[in-house]
């Protein structure tokens, strides 16, 4: 009797064990693939691919109905994969691969949001096109992303006073110096004929800012000083764009430099005309790039 008690607790122990190992090894592979996944679009580029097709590329990714509009990082080959990554604002990820390499004419790209299919022309820029997401038709623009000159996207929104067009209008930022940020592109985004016109513009996103401890004379409330700035003329299809965008954050505190405004900016001035139409437009403060570097 002892011993057939015996060998029915052996038995019970070993399949509980076996129980506990299955459970395990389970948790262990998702930890694993889930770390794989995280890993797959690297956070900075490759420096080797600097200077070649291979590397990251930034830029943004907007429906033709306007209801999906996110920054958007496209890794072809940096770390010999070849997918890509958007990180939308409510922090859900949409994650797509392709099969393809640098070396194929097209490359496919497909997830559980949609597909898209990425070209080279013959400047060597990126060209996306046949852009299904979340089952709409949608555009994208992207631009190389470089170890020593990072391209930071934000986005905007403008419309016209009369409500006859509407769309996005989104900045791409590079590192200028010590004080902040240089706008080098403006992609517009026309919705209402499905338009997309990159503009090479110039402009400015600054961060000024007192020394920690020194004194403000009183009356005068200057500490942090967050600016963005950009006044242009450029073509936009056959006519003229004239632009005047001015957004800043004015603190009334002398806490010294921050990492990132303390309140969304102001925008104190932005207006525009083309094509006989004027409007306004908006940047999404919370997609700007912050002042960690600095």
């Amino acid at each position: 009797m002892k011993r057939n008690l015996c060998i029915i607790c052996c038995l019970a122990m070993t399949l509980t064990n076996c129980s506990v190992d299955e459970d395990t090894t389970t948790t262990l592979t998702e930890d694993v693939i889930t770390t794989i996944e995280n890993q797959i679009v690297p956070d900075t580029p490759n420096p080797e691919n600097d200077y070649s097709r291979r590397g990251l590329y930034q830029g943004t990714i907007v429906t033709e109905d306007l209801s999906f509009h996110e920054k958007i990082t496209l890794n072809l080959g940096d770390n010999g994969q070849y997918n890509a990554q958007i990180i939308t604002s409510n922090e859900e990820r949409y994650l797509f691969k392709s099969q393809n390499t640098i070396n194929s004419e097209f490359l496919y790209f497909e997830g559980d949001q949609g597909t898209f299919t990425v070209q080279f022309l013959e400047d060597d820029t990126v060209q996306l096109s046949n852009i299904i997401i979340n089952e709409k038709e949608a555009v994208a623009t992207v631009f190389k992303d470089q170890s020593f000159q990072r391209m930071m996207p934000s986005l905007g929104t403008f419309s016209s006073s009369d409500n006859t067009i509407s769309g996005t209008w989104d900045f791409a930022f590079t590192v200028s110096g010590g004080l902040g940020y240089s706008i080098t592109t403006t992609t517009i985004f026309i919705n209402q004929n499905s338009e997309t016109f990159v503009l090479n513009t110039s402009g400015d996103y600054q961060r000024l800012c007192s020394a920690p401890g020194t004194p403000v004379p009183i009356g005068v409330v200057n500490s942090s000083f967050f600016n963005i700035q950009s006044v242009n003329n450029v073509p936009l299809g056959n006519s003229e764009l004239s632009f005047i965008f001015v957004a800043n954050r004015l603190e009334a505190t002398n806490a010294g430099c921050r990492i990132t405004p303390s309140a969304p900016l102001d925008v104190t001035s932005t207006s525009w005309t083309w094509n006989g139409l004027q409007g306004t437009a908006t940047v999404d403060t919370s997609s700007l790039p912050d002042f960690s570097g600095f």
